[in-house]
């Protein structure tokens, strides 16, 4: 059903765990299968320097938190804001 390079990330997570000083801070639970996701970020010169997650659900909900985290690093706040669902499917 999930691509290999889904179960790859999947499987091994980048920046799983949280992040000690993050200035930064997101929570979401879904509210229909109650999957939950919080996104730790560093932000320095309004630069994402640092990102990691907590997630606790299904394997899209982990693969995508482990995505977004991969995406945002090193971006702009503002860039950050426009990131969407089609750049995630890309690097997923």
């Amino acid at each position: 059903m999930f691509s290999t390079r889904v179960l790859d990330i999947f499987k091994n997570p980048m920046s799983a765990g949280g992040l000690q000083g993050a200035n930064g801070v997101g929570k979401y639970i879904d509210p229909v299968c109650g999957d939950q996701v919080k996104i730790y970020l560093k932000i320095e010169k309004n630069i994402v320097t640092e990102a990691r997650f907590k997630a606790v659900g299904s394997v899209a909900t982990i693969v995508f938190a482990s995505s977004i985290c991969t995406c945002v690093l090193d971006c702009t706040i503002e860039e950050c804001l426009n990131l969407n669902a089609q750049r995630l499917f890309e690097i997923t």
